[in-house]
């Protein structure tokens, strides 16, 4: 599926995941917009799919203060979902090696 084909909300989740591995100013807003959207299931599976799990983990271990707050409100709100705490997981042990 294109980008163009996502729904809206799938769409900019993508767009918010790219900010956070591409544009270090926005990482901040990215990762305070996905952990408000976190707090919705439908958002938490979509958020993971779209692959905003492990720059979440690197902003968490490499961000300034504001960004790791932030990452880390969002991956709390991601572990709600049972799936998504085993990924969170296992990027932490990635990150960490």
């Amino acid at each position: 599926m294109t980008p163009q084909q996502q729904p809206a909300g799938q769409r900019e989740i993508a767009q918010l995941v790219a900010q956070l591995e591409n544009e270090e100013g926005s990482q901040e807003s990215a990762a305070a917009a996905l952990r408000d959207l976190a707090g919705y299931d439908v958002a938490r599976r979509a958020i993971a799919a779209a692959g905003g799990i492990a720059p979440l983990v690197a902003l968490l271990r490499n961000g300034a203060a504001g960004g790791q707050e932030r990452a880390a409100g969002a991956l709390r709100n991601l572990a709600r979902n049972d799936t998504n705490r085993v990924e969170i997981a296992e990027a932490l042990v990635v990150a960490a090696n």
